[in-house]
Parts: structure tokens; sequence; C-alpha cells
């Protein structure tokens, strides 16, 4: 029995320590994290909170609480900077949990605005506007080099009413999807995006009268401006992990038992 319990004991010493390693890890070019645990603040410190639009709402997520688009016209809206731009680096990833309600055309993430300019980068069931290519059934991650141009993108076919982790990298010249922490489509683009000056909106697209309206719930979002590991993005597609703002791991007990 005490040989036992010692050797349970080691085994979750080292578990916590993995996990406190890999957390800490998750911090580092961690440059927007929004947990949506019943607000839309930044918790990566670089205080680029959200302002809410429309009838945004909080509900259960894969994560603590998630972020409730199922309103038409709910949305988002992140002041643009260049960690919005993806462009403070030559290598990004985008992490992003969604349970989506329809896979018909929406957009998740849009940094563009709709009678302005074309988004430089976009996740979107479908594709980005509606005006330019969709592809029926996929999600959608595209990125174009100069407003106005095609987008180049990576997709995955798309799934409704289950909790999907998404995780996009790009380094080099080469743009990857994974899906639940598999790869699903790499594609060699050799671009990052361009400079737009416009807003990052979270959850469709404010431009006009409003459009492409994403119907479901997000949870983690987080940019980082470097390419995640393997294993760091399998641990983000597990949403067992994640880091507060004083940088201690909140991994709890009863997740550590289902691992």
């Amino acid at each position: 029995m005490k040989l036992t319990l010692l050797i349970c004991s080691i085994a979750i010493l080292i578990m916590c320590f993995t996990l406190s390693t890999l957390a800490q890890n998750l911090q580092d070019g961690l440059v927007g994290y929004w947990p949506f645990d019943g607000n839309s603040k930044d918790s990566s410190g670089n205080g680029y909170d959200a302002a809410e639009n429309g009838d945004v709402a909080y509900a259960k997520g894969r994560i603590g609480e998630a972020l409730d688009l199922e309103a038409a016209g709910a949305y988002l809206i992140v002041l643009n900077n260049i960690d919005m731009q993806l462009r403070s680096t030559e290598a990004y990833t985008v992490s992003i949990h969604i349970m989506a309600n329809s896979i018909a055309h929406g957009n998740i993430l849009y940094h563009g605005l709709c009678c302005s300019t074309w988004a430089s980068w976009f996740l979107g069931m479908e594709g980005g506007e509606p005006n330019a290519p969709l592809n029926a059934g996929f999600l959608v991650f595209g990125v174009r080099s100069a407003n106005g141009d095609a987008y180049q993108a990576c997709m995955a076919k798309a799934m409704d009413g289950d909790w999907v982790h998404i995780a996009v990298t790009y380094e080099g010249e080469t743009l990857t999807m994974y899906v639940d922490g598999v790869e699903e489509d790499s594609q060699d683009i050799g671009i990052l995006p361009y400079d737009s000056q416009e807003k990052l909106h979270i959850g469709g697209d404010s431009g006009g009268a409003g459009r492409s309206w994403y119907n479901g719930l997000i949870d983690d979002l987080r940019l980082y401006n470097r390419v995640l590991s393997m294993d760091e993005i399998k641990s983000l597609a597990k949403g067992t992990l994640a880091v507060d703002l004083s940088g201690n791991l909140t991994t709890t007990w009863g997740q550590i038992k289902d691992r």
C-alpha cells in the first residue's frame, strides 16, 4: 500500500511539473488571450479588451464560460494594432475553441470591414466575404497580401453541434490548420496578412448594415506571435490547461484525473 501511494505521488508530481512547464511555455509569445469567462477582457496582459456589440451573451463553455453569439448582430471588436494584424513577427498561431450551431456562412474572426476593405485575414464558415469565393461545408482560414487580392487559405471540414479546437500556424511560407490537435491542411502561401487598419471582429462583419454573422459559441481565443509546438497545440485542444494573469497553472485536480 505504501509503495502504491509513493508511486502515485511521484506520478502526480511529475505530471504537475510537466503541466506547469507547459503552461509557462504557453505564455511565451501570447499577444492576445480572451477566455470569455463572463466578459470580453484580454488576459494576455496587453490590454486588448474587446468591446461588446449587440446581444452578446455568455454560456457554459469548453473551459469555464464561453462567448455566446446566437443572436444575429452580436459581435466583439478589438482595436487595430500590429498584434491583431498577425504582423508583429514573421510567424503566428491562432487558437480557438468553437461550437457552431450552423455551418452556414459566417465569420468567426474577421480583420476587415464591409464596404471599406477586404479582410487581411479571417476564420469563417465557408470563407470570409459573401462576394468572395465560398467553400460550402468547410471551415476556412484565409490571408490576403493586399487589399482586393484573392485570398490564400487552409481549410477543413466544418462541424456543428460539438466543441472543436482549431489552431492555425504560419512560419516561413507555410500555413497549417489543425483540428483537435490533428493536422488537416497545409499550404505554402509565403505571405503575411497585409497592413490593414481595420479592427478585428469576433463573430461577424459590422460594415455596411452588418453581415456574415457567426451562430454559435467561442471559447479560449488566443493569438501568438510564434508557432506553437505540436505538444502545445494538443494541450490546448484537450481544453485542460489554462494560465491566469500571474502565470499560475489553473488545471484542476479533476482535470488531471481525466488525463
